[in-house]
């Protein structure tokens, strides 16, 4: 296929992800909700910016980082809580359980930061 009509795909498939995550946002009324929210419309809107950036540009390495940047926050962020609750209700199998995910985590963070390409 030609690489200018998978770029116009790929602008419309984003701006329509961003309009329905845009309105599910505007309609929450909890503040919880909404955090929680946050990160996929900012990967929402992060995955429009890279479509519209030129192939391997500085700014479409600097979309895709911050996209890496802000699901990772996510990651994290949703293991420490997890592991918060477990440790509260004295569940130290799930905590154990959670060590997967916490090493998954730190590979992804390896491999796209540290690791030589």
């Amino acid at each position: 296929m030609n690489n200018k009509f998978i770029k116009i795909i790929n602008i419309i498939k984003a701006i329509i992800i961003n309009i329905i995550l845009g309105i599910i946002y505007m309609n929450f009324r909890n503040p919880i909700a909404k955090i929680f929210f946050t990160p996929f419309v900012l990967c929402a809107i992060l995955m429009f910016f890279m479509s519209i950036a030129t192939k391997n540009s500085k700014l479409e390495v600097l979309y895709s980082k911050f996209y890496e940047i802000i699901f990772l926050v996510y990651w994290f962020g949703f293991l420490i809580f997890f592991d918060f609750l477990s440790f509260k209700q004295n569940e130290l199998s799930v905590i154990y359980f959670s060590l997967i995910f916490w090493l998954v985590g730190f590979y992804i963070v390896y491999k796209d930061f540290f690791k030589k390409k």
